[in-house]
């Protein structure tokens, strides 16, 4: 991967860790704003659970992803980064820019 390549990436992630940051704050304040007094009256609690669950799936998964993005950003200087751990080939630039966390190939994501 070349110097530009790297540079490249690395200001793609550092635009999606800002990103991931504010939605994460979002999710946060906003879980904490959950109330059984909703805009077409009262839910029931039921119906808290369940938004609670699906809040906190929402809020694990862009926590996940924002510390997944903020460890890429410390490995793009390493020589290894945008290698596939599995086959160790070059996982390609548009796979990186689309998905700039991954450390496999489509080849091998899915072993």
């Amino acid at each position: 991967m070349t110097k530009q390549e790297r540079q490249r990436l690395a200001k793609k992630i550092t635009t999606e860790i800002n990103t991931f940051k504010k939605v994460v704050a979002v999710m946060e304040e906003s879980a904490n704003l959950l109330s059984p007094e909703g805009p077409g009256g009262r839910f029931s609690l039921r119906d808290m659970i369940k938004m609670k669950s699906a809040d906190e799936r929402e809020l694990r998964a862009a926590r996940g992803r924002l510390n997944k993005l903020e460890s890429a950003l410390k490995r793009i200087d390493d020589p290894e980064f945008g290698t596939c751990f599995i086959c160790e080939q070059p996982i390609p630039l548009v796979r990186l820019l689309a998905i700039p966390e991954t450390t496999r190939c489509i080849k091998c994501k899915d072993e």
